[in-house]
C-alpha cells in the first residue's frame, strides 16, 4: 500500500508540474474578440503582389513568411488592465522557447523583438510595443524557412510592401 501511495503521489506531482504555460498562439486566440483588443491575421499572399518593387532577394525573404498576426490592446479606462495584459504577454515570451534579440526603451514606449527557433530556421519572429502602459501591440511573423538574414531583409523592405490599408487602420496609433 505504501508503494501504491508513493507511486500515486509521484504521478500527481509529475502531472501537476507538466501543466503547460499559455502559448502566444493561445493568448491570441483567447483575446482576439475580447473588449479592448483588435486583431489582424493575414497570409503573406494578400500583400505580396506582383506589382511590388522588390528585388528577387527581398521577394525570397518575404516568401519565407507564412502569416502576419497582430493583436493590440487599447486601454479601456483602467490602466491596470493594459499593464496586466502586457505582463502576461511578457511572461509568455520570456519562456525558454523565445530568445530576446533586441530591446528598446524611451520615455514614450518600450519595444522588444523575440525569435523562436534556430538562427537557420526561425519559426516565429515577435515584436512587442508598449506605449506608456496605455496600449500595446504584439506582431508575429510566422516563418517558413525564415532566417535572421531574411528577417533583416524584410525589415528593410517594409516601406515598399502594400499592406491592406483598411485592415491596418485599426493599428494606426502603433504604426
Amino acid at each position: 500500500m505504501k508503494i501504491f501511495k508513493l507511486i500515486l503521489a509521484s504521478s500527481l506531482t509529475v502531472l501537476l508540474s507538466c501543466q503547460k504555460q499559455e502559448s502566444l498562439q493561445s493568448y491570441f486566440v483567447s483575446h482576439q474578440e475580447s473588449p479592448g483588443f483588435v486583431q489582424l491575421d493575414l497570409p503573406v499572399s494578400t500583400f505580396l503582389t506582383d506589382d511590388l518593387d522588390l528585388s528577387d532577394r527581398e521577394k525570397e525573404a518575404w516568401n519565407s513568411v507564412r502569416r502576419l498576426n497582430m493583436l493590440a490592446f487599447v486601454v479601456d479606462d483602467t490602466l491596470n488592465s493594459a499593464n496586466t495584459e502586457y505582463k502576461t504577454v511578457e511572461q509568455i515570451l520570456k519562456s525558454s522557447e523565445y530568445e530576446q534579440l533586441l530591446q528598446m526603451k524611451s520615455e514614450e514606449f518600450k519595444s522588444s523583438v523575440f525569435s523562436k527557433g534556430s538562427e537557420d530556421k526561425i519559426d516565429e519572429m515577435v515584436l512587442t510595443l508598449n506605449q506608456d502602459g496605455k496600449r500595446f501591440l504584439v506582431a508575429r511573423l510566422l516563418g517558413n524557412n525564415m532566417t535572421l538574414r531574411k528577417a533583416g531583409i524584410i525589415a528593410n523592405s517594409l516601406d515598399r510592401v502594400n499592406f491592406n490599408a483598411t485592415a491596418m487602420s485599426q493599428f494606426e496609433g502603433f504604426l
